[in-house]
């Protein structure tokens, strides 16, 4: 008997890169959503993908750009030679970082698929493994998603990115398909003795019917991919050959020696066949309450290196369009397929002429090819791929790069003088010796009040003021805090900072046992390896305290921003919190949802259900997590 299932409100089908990137956009704007995974268990092989400056920029968004970077080697080269290694074109690093601020990095796919992993995992993400969809089928007010086990899931949406092969593209545009373009690459790595002179250089050698791909990421082995026009067909799951490394030598006889040698040395176990082809006939990209991402809807061959990054692209343009809606609505995908059609095609058109035009069939035209990009000047070659890196993921009207100071400054001063007359009555100012008392007691309140770990473990107010003055009284020495006074002096609000590498910790007075347990569950909560690895200054965001008769909802922007403004004067330019009220998360969400990218980001989250107090467990039944978020600081008049 069919079982349904309405437990959630969309799910995203595929654990692949662009998958686990989809459910990282929306955690960023509080959409928790499950990736079911028809695979038993992930392992995504060893070979490389190359990521681009628009990926890269996306992966900055998610604040994951530092452990990337960890696990990458960034490409000074990418050149274009012919079978000897002599360089015929190239697209430089510096060129790339002068018009878009990254350059091409080198990274191993199952790295990068970790690291998005062990990111959505820690911002409260699900996987649900062995998960195997036999179909869909539209409502009138759901989608239900019936399993091979029989079961029956109800949802309002549901995003597919499972692959170039997807099942889903399959049921959902039958009249699609995967069309092979004649090229076969094997993917794999091997032993070079002279593997250190290709750190940071990836070169594409081209011969007669073929090319090799090769760079290297530790010096002592290479990374390689061998393209050939096989006269046969084979599938991708066939069996490796036994005779590869002999029948590869042979395509590839009279290049280089350290090609030869890497085919030499290579290893079965760890090759991969890919054939290449091109998914056609998609009419759009969406259909009902289904949507294609990534390689599902546009999958080509990999010669721009744009299959991750525009996977990227799509989830970010999903995300976006999904918390524009009203909770309860389900999303219309209709205006997908239009906005990311011109930069999706234009990158399919590349990616199919580079097959005519880097992989001829005949001898004269691999020659004229060789003669014809060398005379190519470089500087055309860059301006073509940073043209489209630059390109926009939506439609609508940008701003020229030049004006985006200028009017980022005139929007800060319209928006300082627009907050300072309607708070007109309320003094901003640095906390100060003499407003120690008053603001102590209006923190203490504050957390009494609103805490819901506190009130949990229903904390008198006699254990928490001694804590909080302390608090202040540290806060204060450091400069970084500050208060709004009315015109009687008196302190009506204030917000604590403290910063990363000097934070409080109190020495004067020994807090409860409670108290302490709440201390040390924040203190607890994992902080990013780049916080400590940044040179910039870092400052932590502690708690806000705004009088209940003053008007938070008024005076609260303007505390923010002179706290903003002021951190950054003093060289600040990353600040986190740790928040544990789910209602300031859903402030910080919906103050976002105005902006064209996300300021707060959410960088993992901890629930404290297993944390022990005297041999008890005053949080088993606590279902609220405790947040961490981070954001940059910006100059602000």
């Amino acid at each position: 008997m069919t079982k349904v299932n309405v437990r959630h409100a969309g799910i995203i089908i595929g654990a692949g890169l662009s998958g686990l990137a989809q459910g990282l956009f929306l955690q960023q704007y509080g959409i928790d959503l499950p990736i079911y995974e028809q695979a038993t268990s992930i392992d995504d092989g060893h070979h490389l993908i190359w990521l681009a400056p628009n990926g890269l920029e996306l992966l900055a968004d998610l604040e994951l750009i530092y452990e990337v970077k960890r696990h990458a080697v960034a490409q000074k080269e990418m050149s274009f030679t012919d079978r000897k290694l002599r360089m015929v074109n190239q697209l430089r690093e510096s060129s790339l970082r002068s018009k878009t601020g990254e350059t091409i990095l080198a990274i191993r796919r199952c790295d990068l698929h970790q690291i998005l992993i062990s990111a959505f995992k820690q911002r409260g993400g699900s996987i649900k493994l062995g998960q195997r969809i036999q179909r869909f089928e539209h409502t009138s007010d759901a989608l239900l998603i019936h399993m091979q086990d029989s079961e029956t899931r109800r949802v309002q949406y549901a995003i597919a990115a499972d692959g170039i092969g997807s099942a889903t593209r399959a049921q959902l545009f039958p009249e699609s398909a995967i069309e092979y373009q004649g090229i076969r690459t094997w993917l794999g790595h091997s032993a070079c003795k002279n593997a250190s002179q290709y750190i940071g250089r990836t070169l594409e050698a081209w011969g007669h019917g073929c090319r090799f791909v090769m760079t290297s990421l530790d010096g002592k082995s290479v990374y390689w991919s061998a393209l050939e026009r096989p006269e046969t067909y084979e599938s991708n799951n066939a069996p490796i050959p036994d005779d590869l490394s002999e029948r590869l030598q042979q395509v590839f006889s009279g290049f280089h020696d350290d090609v030869i040698e890497s085919l030499q040395s290579l290893d079965r176990s760890q090759v991969k066949r890919c054939n290449f082809g091109i998914v056609e006939g998609m009419p759009d990209y969406a259909r009902g309450r289904l949507c294609l991402i990534g390689d599902a809807a546009h999958g080509m061959p990999p010669n721009m290196g744009q299959g991750a990054s525009l996977g990227f692209e799509d989830a970010f343009w999903v995300a976006k369009h999904i918390a524009k809606h009203k909770q309860g609505v389900p999303p219309k995908f209709s205006g997908f397929y239009k906005e990311r059609k011109s930069k999706v095609s234009q990158a399919m058109k590349m990616a199919n002429s580079m097959n005519t035009l880097f992989q001829p069939k005949t001898l004269m035209a691999s020659k004229a090819r060789n003669i014809f990009f060398a005379a190519l000047p470089r500087w055309l070659n860059e301006q073509g791929a940073i043209a489209f890196y630059k390109k926009p993921i939506e439609g609508g009207i940008r701003l020229p790069k030049v004006l985006e100071k200028p009017s980022f400054l005139m929007l800060s001063l319209f928006t300082k003088l627009t907050l300072l007359i309607l708070n007109a009555r309320f003094k901003i100012e640095t906390l100060q010796e003499q407003h120690c008392e008053q603001a102590a007691i209006l923190l203490a309140e504050e957390f009494e009040r609103r805490e819901p770990l506190c009130k949990t473990l229903d904390i008198p107010l006699s254990e928490i003021r001694p804590f909080f003055r302390e608090m202040v009284e540290f806060n204060c020495q450091k400069g970084l805090s500050l208060v709004a006074t009315d015109k009687n002096g008196q302190v009506v609000a204030c917000i604590s900072n403290d910063e990363h590498t000097d934070p409080f910790i109190p020495l004067k007075h020994e807090p409860s046992e409670k108290l302490q347990l709440i201390h040390d569950l924040l203190e607890q909560h994992p902080i990013p390896q780049s916080f400590d690895a940044s040179e910039a200054r870092i400052f932590n965001a502690g708690l806000v305290a705004i009088k209940s008769k003053v008007g938070r909802n008024q005076l609260l922007p303007l505390l923010m921003y002179e706290s903003g403004r002021r951190l950054h004067q003093k060289g600040f330019r990353i600040g986190y919190a740790k928040i544990t009220n789910p209602a300031v998360v859903r402030s910080l969400n919906q103050l976002d949802r105005a902006l064209p990218r996300r300021m707060f980001k959410l960088r993992s989250k901890i629930w404290p259900r297993d944390s022990d107090i005297s041999g008890q467990k005053p949080f088993a039944m606590y279902d609220k997590p405790i947040y961490l978020f981070s954001w940059q600081l910006r100059g602000l008049v």
